[in-house]
């Protein structure tokens, strides 16, 4: 939501969060397939719901082959005009989806994170599907022409030198592999004769670069010759849309590089994912012991072999001066307190190793900044509708605990939430099968149109941390009134109620925010086994968070 108060009283506000809270981490949803896709009604009814679930930005995958001419030939289109660096040079239709998503979100203050990627077209990369070594300077200038295009001073002028190309066949990005028959999302609303210029479109000025390129369905191939390579092609195209970022006039918004996936498989198996830390070492040339690469080593990555501290950096600016790192710390199958077994994978419980090798990599090229972390994708599958998924009470805890796990690590920037509404299942494998529900059922709202418990813990979350003790106490309380404005100062009520028979809800503190989330931190004694909940009056009526247990043993 827009903060609604000025900016000296904002910093008043933010100056009471508790120390070391990330009071300040955005609300970031992403659902391409509800926002991207749809006719424009359809996209403004969406917007309109995650507007009353108190969204602060949305995640898009700006898809390269979606936008591309031809994209399907292995010869390159004749651009005209300015070049592919132009967004003129491309069919006008292919970015209509777009526009109207940037000027509805717009009109309703919501924010939007450009996540510029692949898949390629074909004439850019190195084979059918465009996910094989998609080329970096060909990249960079249609970063450039996306640059452009939403920099706020672009109105789109009339006509279009190319019909719309198909959608791509996987459009939504997954973390896991999935079959041949994947989601297909509908056209945009058909072309129209109008020949008239548009208006400006407004700006973006939220970037990140390419999606889980540390998995073979986005980037391949991963490995070459037991060589990590998907590192090197990924450096090279941060260094390309970096630099086409920063000379349209984006070198002063928030530009984030990563987007990596939490796991992957074997060591040097050229057919494995990468996991995310040995994908970070390579990308930042270092070895085991983050040290910088040298000798053949470092020329079979694609590093400096002499003078690495001051030559690496300067040859790759935007992984050393972008705003943050971007990671997907998925924790599908496990509550988001539990580490990864492996040293090399990133979950939500195990965002220090990230923060921890990121810092030590800056030190070792004597660079002073650290990159804060951003979740740009996360969520839980729910059963129903996935039989593998957790228990709706269970997803609906699990997104509370993840989002206050963030809250009290002062380096994460932002709160995710993949899908508003789930994927359809993959209905070319058996309906019992993992294959069948590889899909993702982390939505807030079955397909079918019944509301999650999760929906209303997203709008309005609470977590207790050690809610489970064996004496009375105080216990802290945290959550947040998400669909305010942001910077409000709203009164929020903390309420409790005993497992006794017919005991009711009553307030036993009231809570005014103060910082620009709408964060709710206290304290409050409780003496017996009962359930909790925040309790705030918008301007839609009371809204109640999920009861949270709280048990005591003795």
């Amino acid at each position: 939501m827009i903060p609604v108060l000025a900016g000296a009283l904002a910093a008043i506000l933010l100056a009471a969060a508790p120390a070391g809270a990330s009071t300040t981490q955005e609300a970031m949803f992403q659902d391409d397939s509800e926002l991207v896709y749809p006719p424009r009604a359809q996209v403004a009814r969406t917007l309109d719901t995650l507007q009353g679930l108190g969204v602060d930005r949305v995640r898009v995958s700006v898809y390269w082959r979606l936008i591309a001419p031809n994209p399907e030939s292995e010869r390159r289109p004749d651009f005209s005009g300015g070049g592919q660096a132009d967004p003129a040079a491309y069919p006008r239709q292919n970015w209509k989806r777009y526009d109207d998503l940037v000027r509805l979100a717009h009109d309703r203050g919501i924010q939007i994170n450009f996540n510029i990627g692949g898949p390629a077209p074909d004439w850019a990369s190195g084979g059918k599907g465009g996910i094989v070594n998609p080329s970096p300077g060909d990249f960079g200038l249609f970063t450039w022409a996306v640059a452009t295009r939403y920099s706020g001073t672009y109105a789109p002028p009339p006509g279009q030198q190319y019909p719309p190309p198909p959608p791509p066949r996987n459009p939504n990005p997954l973390p896991v592999e999935v079959g041949p028959g994947g989601l297909q999302p509908s056209q945009s609303e058909p072309a129209t004769a109008a020949e008239a210029p548009e208006p400006v479109l407004p700006r973006i000025s939220y970037w990140s670069i390419y999606n889980e390129p540390n998995q073979r369905v986005f980037m391949s191939p991963q490995y070459v010759n037991r060589h990590e390579w998907s590192p090197r092609q990924y450096r090279a195209l941060v260094d390309n849309a970096f630099d086409a970022l920063v000379k349209t006039g984006h070198g002063a918004d928030t530009i984030l590089v990563g987007e990596t996936a939490p796991k992957g498989g074997g060591e040097r198996d050229d057919e494995a994912n990468m996991r995310p830390l040995r994908f970070i070492r390579a990308l930042y040339c270092v070895d085991k012991r983050l040290r910088p690469l040298r000798g053949r080593t470092a020329e079979a990555l694609g590093c400096p072999t002499a003078n690495q501290v001051s030559e690496f950096p300067r040859r790759h600016p935007g992984l050393f001066q972008s705003s943050g790192f971007a990671h997907h710390p998925y924790s599908l199958l496990t509550p988001p307190w539990l580490r990864s077994k492996n040293p090399d994978d990133v979950g939500m419980a195990d965002l220090r190793r990230l923060t921890g090798t990121l810092g030590r990599i800056f030190a070792r090229y004597r660079q002073r900044n650290r990159l804060p972390i951003y979740n740009t994708e996360f969520g839980y599958q729910s059963k129903p509708p996935d039989p593998f998924g957790f228990p709706q009470y269970l997803q609906a805890t699990y997104i509370n605990q993840a989002e206050y796990m963030g809250y009290v690590n002062p380096r994460v920037r932002s709160a995710h939430q993949f899908l508003l509404v789930d994927a359809p299942p993959y209905t070319q494998y058996p309906s019992n099968s993992y294959q069948y529900w590889s899909s993702f059922q982390t939505g807030l709202v079955e397909r079918g149109g019944d509301v999650k418990q999760a929906f209303g813990a997203y709008r309005m979350p609470i977590w207790i941390p050690g809610a489970r003790r064996k004496r009375p106490g105080t216990f802290r309380v945290w959550g947040a009134a998400r669909p305010a404005p942001n910077g409000s100062a709203q009164r929020v009520r903390v309420q409790y109620r005993s497992f006794a028979r017919r005991a009711r809800w009553r307030t036993i503190k009231t809570v005014t925010t103060r910082n620009l989330r709408n964060y709710v931190d206290t304290r409050v004694r409780i003496s017996r086994s009962g359930v909790v909940r925040l309790a705030w009056r918008g301007p839609s009526g009371l809204m109640t968070s999920r009861p949270a247990p709280v048990t005591i043993t003795r």
